[in-house]
């Protein structure tokens, strides 16, 4: 019975019932209340569903949904049977609700691996609750204020879930506050980006996050910069510098909707292709490949699994709908929206849909450090929506774009609609959306007769 007291079966029973009558009822997506619930009523259940399983984590501020997605799919085409919260629930009660969802009627859950996406405030409770046996951390920017602060706390609340030796790191080499983490007796392995065959990406004067030498904490210094504070960094007072990467990706080239790049994997180099446009998306691929090195898989099971990969929900997700190309990809903090806005074409029709609920986050000054002079010369008219519109139309106006050239809809699907009058099925329309609003967009399309990737 997975050592489960009578009022925790009781609780994985009410869980299970929960997630079942949101399915069929269609409620809602149903990845937090069941665990919320069960929690309430036992809450060691998360520790004992989890117990004795071998436990990857992935936590940081940007690419969690996508590296985890990335891995799921090479275990998988290794032969292993993994849980994974693919739906992106990553508090405790989503991570909760999946393992409820993966147990059977004994909290017995029969998997190789969990796969989990962590929240970074959630790493501390998971892992003081549970061994985690890999942790994959992507980048730390400045996300949602109003719950984080400051970024030096992100980075604690990171080392604050490295509480043994026994985890193995896997680190972003490019990001000088991931891997400075205080965690000096793990095991590390770096990822990164081949600083000779990837173009200086950094743009005009973009906000970059401020680093510092944890050897003399002199203001970190770069080689070169691939964007923000990500770039072949090194300490100009000391000798501290950027650590050479276990696992590079390497000659970027865009073939169509398709990515073709080099991996160089413990020095051994290997032809890649994938369909994730970006340098974001090239350090989620480094990330995947570096944890498929940490645990030995074997390299053309992982990089088949990686061809095969289709994007979550609203990361950079590309679909087709009434002889029309939308791309969907969520923003949520200057770094990941700036990027986001470099990879536009002229020619698109641009939606930007901007709510402030609390899981997008209430503080939306992030407008204003991300790079929206980048859309100065777009030649289309730009669509704003969401409840806070009009601080995005202010901003697109301080940025220099023509104000008489935005249009302010409120209604998302109002919105939509008119994104398809102007594309007129000629161009990519991109719509770049909050978290909450990405959620609204699930029905607004659902209704139209397309399933998104989030939906079941």
């Amino acid at each position: 019975m997975n050592n489960l007291n009578n009022l925790e079966k009781l609780a994985l029973y009410i869980g299970k019932t929960l997630i079942f009558l949101t399915k069929l009822t269609k409620i809602s997506q149903g990845t937090n209340l069941p665990g919320k619930v069960s929690l309430k009523l036992a809450p060691a259940l998360f520790q004992k569903l989890s117990k004795d399983k071998a436990i990857i984590a992935i936590s940081g501020t940007n690419g969690k949904s996508t590296t985890s997605g990335l891995i799921y799919n090479c275990l998988t085409a290794n032969g292993f049977k993994v849980v994974h919260n693919r739906q992106g629930a990553n508090l405790i009660t989503g991570l909760t609700t999946t393992l409820i969802n993966a147990s059977n009627l004994f909290g017995q859950i029969d998997c190789d691996y969990l796969l989990l996406e962590i929240d970074e405030a959630t790493l501390p409770n998971v892992s003081s609750q549970s061994q985690i046996d890999y942790l994959v951390v992507t980048n730390l920017f400045r996300d949602q204020l109003d719950r984080f602060g400051e970024l030096d706390t992100t980075k604690k609340l990171i080392e604050k879930g490295i509480i043994n030796s026994q985890i193995t790191l896997i680190l972003n080499a490019d990001d000088p506050n991931v891997c400075q983490i205080e965690a000096r007796d793990n095991k590390k392995v770096f990822y990164g980006l081949d600083s000779a065959n990837i173009v200086n990406s950094q743009t005009g004067n973009q906000t970059r996050e401020l680093a510092y030498c944890k050897l003399c904490n002199c203001e970190i210094a770069y080689h070169s910069v691939f964007y923000n504070q990500l770039g072949d960094w090194y300490c100009p007072n000391c000798n501290n510098k950027r650590p050479l990467p276990d696992v590079i990706i390497a000659s970027l080239e865009a073939k169509g909707i398709d990515v073709q790049a080099k991996a160089i994997i413990d020095l051994k180099e290997y032809k890649l292709t994938y369909s994730l446009p970006g340098l974001f998306n090239a350090y989620n691929i480094s990330g995947c490949l570096a944890l498929s090195y940490a645990l030995n898989l074997n390299i053309d099971k992982t990089l088949e699994g990686l061809l095969k990969y289709k994007p979550l929900f609203g990361r950079s997700e590309i679909i087709h709908l009434h002889n029309q190309n939308i791309i969907i990809q969520l923003i949520k903090n200057p770094a990941g929206a700036s990027l986001a806005l470099s990879s536009i074409k002229p020619d698109e029709i641009i939606i930007i849909a901007i709510n402030d609920n609390l899981a997008d986050g209430r503080d939306i000054s992030w407008l204003w450090d991300t790079q929206f002079e980048l859309l100065n010369h777009h030649q289309n008219k730009i669509i704003v929506s969401g409840k806070r519109l009009y601080d995005m139309a202010v901003r697109l106006k301080h940025a220099n774009f023509d104000k008489t050239k935005i249009i302010c809809l409120p209604d998302l699907k109002v919105a939509i609609d008119e994104g398809f009058k102007q594309a007129n099925g000629k161009g990519n329309l991109r719509i770049l959306p909050t978290y909450t609003c990405l959620l609204e967009l699930q029905n607004i399309f659902k209704d139209l007769g397309y399933k998104m990737s989030g939906l079941n």
